[in-house]
């Protein structure tokens, strides 16, 4: 069986209830003369046990805070995007008795795009195909610019 024995007083967290022969103090020791009886049941406890990591969840994170039995984590959604009404980001560890595991429940988390982020547009901060324009300013001689005051200020 799984799990860690304790005979420590209080109330465990019991995974599973062996059954367990109470043996006396002369059943253990035949030839002894002891005659005082000390029953103390041994009950499997939890301590010890944790689940592996959590199953990763499309457009989802999640901060692990426990990774012992019977924790209970929540995903959250990635930013841009919001949990699909119906779902549930909650999973938590358990353990399987059939094949001695712990695990994480498999949420049925669905992250989907946020629907009031679709319709707005981020502002363009970029110049079309690179080029910086530059404002027609005229030249000392009041008239427009052309080529050839281009390569004149280029050249010295």
């Amino acid at each position: 069986m799984l799990g860690i024995w304790s005979v420590s007083p209080g109330a465990p967290t019991i995974i599973q209830t062996p059954i367990i022969k109470l043996l006396t103090t002369t059943q253990v020791f035949p030839r002894s003369k002891l005659k005082s009886l000390h029953l103390s049941p041994l009950i499997c406890t939890s301590a010890g046990i944790t689940c592996p990591a959590p199953t990763s969840v499309k457009h989802a994170d999640i901060r692990v805070k426990s990774y012992n039995l019977n924790s209970r984590e929540r995903y959250v959604c990635n930013s841009g995007f919001k949990r699909k009404a119906g779902t549930s980001s909650l999973t938590e560890c358990v353990f399987n008795k059939t094949v001695n595991i712990a695990h994480w429940t498999t949420p049925n988390l669905k992250c989907i795009r946020d629907p009031s982020l679709t319709h707005q547009t981020p502002p363009s901060t970029a110049a079309p195909t690179g080029v910086t324009p530059e404002p027609d300013s005229p030249n000392p001689s009041g008239k427009g610019r052309n080529v050839t005051d281009s390569l004149q200020t280029l050249i010295p």
